[in-house]
């Protein structure tokens, strides 16, 4: 499904605002709203289905490579999931045999191309900071190949499934680039200095089995099983609380940033935030009354640091200190 005749407008005025005039010393850029919605078409598609947002990109002709009109649309699309309190999760995927293939590189040769700096602040970097942000769970759902900038979004999102057709590659030194849009960020998180230097410098591709067993992914499926273990991953997440699940991100995002003692302050200021949710009461009543619990009955989702817990611990003012700062950053 396209996106819905209602929400056109929303979309044209985002991407109104992303594209508008791009200037420099040497060029200058005017695509209007009206010209980008041609352009995407129906290369990037959403559709929300058991409070689930699928974003689609939908160009297997080119191994679904991305022209700076789609990276805007996708990055509307993700602008869309964040506010809908409908949406418990998003899923980002590709159509048919590839997952994305990243920067279409005849965009770099037409008349006034971008430059990297311009391409990468203006189009591919916004996206990350969205995934990253999102105060719900956000699937890299791959099948195909992953490459370039494609791989590196795939990487950004919480969780990586695959089917076992899936392929990463990293494979910027090949044509003269490196990593970018925090590419070596989520690399060497996830398997290592020493890995990720070899994918980073050698581009090797990586199949999704070897990606699962090294920790780069959460899961790679038999491609008879992928679709159906998708939707079990999706209908779990969906059905635990909100908040909950956005405060982890939260954690999760922060845990390498601090130390031991900032991060025990840090996690007991989001389990507060989590303990006055009503999804919390539900949850304690369902088990003291022994049955399923029904959580998102309230349909308002955390947005992170948005709960200043005080906190004092022997008197020390550093500790205040480090905690209105993580909560004000």
């Amino acid at each position: 499904m396209n996106l819905s005749n209602s929400k056109t407008a929303q979309f044209a005025d985002a991407l109104s605002q992303f594209l508008g005039i791009v200037e420099n010393e040497e060029r200058s850029m005017t695509v209007s709203a009206s010209q980008a919605l041609l352009l995407v078409g129906d290369l990037i598609q959403y559709e929300v289905v058991g409070h689930c947002a699928y974003i689609t990109i939908n160009r297997p002709e080119k191994l679904n490579s991305l022209t700076r009109a789609m990276l805007l649309g996708l990055s509307s699309c993700l602008d869309q999931a964040a506010d809908d309190r409908d949406v418990r999760v998003v899923v980002i995927r590709g159509n048919h045999k590839a997952f994305c293939t990243g920067q279409d590189l005849s965009d770099l040769n037409g008349s006034n191309p971008p430059t990297i700096h311009e391409l990468l602040e203006n189009y591919h970097d916004p996206i990350v900071h969205k995934i990253a942000s999102m105060p719900k769970p956000v699937i890299a759902a791959v099948e195909g190949v992953a490459a370039g900038a494609g791989a590196v979004f795939a990487m950004a999102c919480d969780l990586v499934i695959a089917s076992e057709s899936a392929s990463f590659i990293f494979g910027f030194s090949q044509i003269g680039l490196t990593s970018g849009s925090g590419g070596s960020y989520f690399l060497t998180r996830k398997i290592g200095v020493q890995k990720t230097t070899a994918l980073l410098l050698l581009g090797e591709k990586v199949s999704a089995q070897e990606a699962e067993r090294i920790g780069m992914i959460h899961k790679s499926f038999p491609l008879l099983s992928y679709e159906n273990e998708l939707n079990r991953i999706v209908a779990q997440l969906t059905q635990l609380p909100g908040t909950s699940l956005g405060l982890t991100k939260e954690l999760i995002a922060k845990a390498s940033e601090n130390d031991l003692y900032t991060m025990i302050c840090v996690e007991r200021r989001a389990k507060c935030q989590a303990g006055e949710s009503d999804d919390f009461v539900e949850g304690l009543n369902a088990f003291m009354e022994k049955r399923k619990p029904i959580f998102n009955q309230n349909k308002s989702i955390a947005k992170p640091g948005s709960h200043v817990t005080r906190i004092l611990i022997n008197g020390n003012n550093e500790t205040k200190i480090k905690e209105q700062e993580l909560t004000n950053s």
